[in-house]
């Protein structure tokens, strides 16, 4: 399965005091999750491959913890631990690419 998401905030904007969802990770929760509907999920272990689009600015691993979160919220696969995701590749998009112009995080999610 392959998915085009926008981009998460950064981890380091996710939750405000404790475990509160800051609204920014709210809203992208909300808007992420249409780019899921109808989406078969992928039972047992996976791997995940994203490729961030490129703005210089960002921390790769800042990804990571809110697109596995989403993929589990929407029940597309059974954990984001690593008896479920027994490999994780992340790759930066070609700076002048179709995907960083429109600041998209493309997701691919397979059978392990």
């Amino acid at each position: 399965m392959i998915i085009s998401l926008p981009v998460p905030p950064s981890a380091n904007k996710m939750y405000l005091k404790g475990r509160i969802k800051s609204p920014a990770y709210r809203a992208w929760e909300k808007d992420a999750g249409w780019c899921l509907k109808g989406r078969q999920p992928i039972t047992g272990p996976v791997k995940i491959t994203i490729t961030c689009p490129h703005n210089g600015q960002r921390d790769q691993d800042n990804h990571i913890k809110p697109t596995y979160d989403l993929l589990v919220l929407h029940n597309l696969i059974d954990s984001d631990r690593c008896a479920c995701v027994r490999e994780g590749h992340q790759y930066w998009a070609a700076k002048d690419s179709e995907q960083s112009r429109h600041k998209l995080l493309t997701v691919e999610v397979v059978a392990a």
